[in-house]
């Protein structure tokens, strides 16, 4: 059984989003992993600039930065850059639009 619980950080401030586990080959066991979206400064590999993605953060128990995730999921030139591309995603996410499936691409 999984399940999702949300804590507040108190020291950002943001909800952290607490992945459960109830599932274990000995009975229940609950394990806790906490995470949330985080903008993340990273070196680009050919350039000497760096650029900043959004990202998966895992957390230990005790709130200490654990990991992230590799898959970026929104990437731009700086922090504000990454805010106006999320606010125009979910702008047009909001719009009354057809939802598209991946046989509309086919010719």
């Amino acid at each position: 059984m999984k399940d999702y619980e949300y804590e507040l950080d108190k020291s950002t401030g943001e909800m952290i989003k607490k992945y459960v586990d109830m599932i274990n080959n000995d009975g229940f066991k609950k394990v806790i992993k906490m995470w949330n979206y985080r903008i993340i400064k990273r070196a680009s590999e050919n350039e000497p600039e760096c650029y900043y993605s959004l990202n998966e953060v895992f957390y230990e128990k005790d709130g200490t930065l654990m990991a992230f995730s590799d898959a970026d999921q929104v990437v731009g030139s700086s922090r504000e850059e990454i805010i106006e591309v999320l606010e125009m995603m979910l702008a047009d996410a909001k719009k009354d639009l057809t939802v598209l499936t991946e046989a509309d691409f086919k010719v």
